[in-house]
């Protein structure tokens, strides 16, 4: 398997478990994993430079667009658990507030 075809597989497979992780609110783990997938994307834009042919920048390209339609679907996640993680706050909040009112009146 040439290198470029490998390196575009192997994102591909991390950018999997990165949804899979979003999926699960298993949000602790996704930086170590998103810094590998920069390390990869890297090495790619490296390895893009190189002579290949056609037909393997071809299959390159098909597995870096699932990639980024993975990626897309990984960061509404992501972007829905900020927004409830705000509302909880907020609640948290209102809660903190009116648990102060009430210690007045104690």
């Amino acid at each position: 398997m040439d290198k470029i075809m490998a390196l575009s597989l192997e994102l591909l497979q991390a950018t999997k478990a990165l949804l899979e992780l979003c999926e699960q609110g298993e949000l602790e783990a996704i930086e170590p994993l998103q810094r590998h997938r920069e390390e990869l994307v890297s090495e790619l834009d490296h390895e893009s430079r190189c002579p290949y042919p056609r037909d393997v920048l071809v299959g390159c390209r098909s597995l870096l667009n699932e990639a980024q339609e993975l990626e897309q679907r990984a960061m509404q996640l992501l972007e829905l658990k900020k927004d409830e993680a705000g509302e909880a706050f907020q609640k948290l909040k209102a809660a903190d507030k009116a648990r102060k009112a009430y210690d007045r009146f104690r």
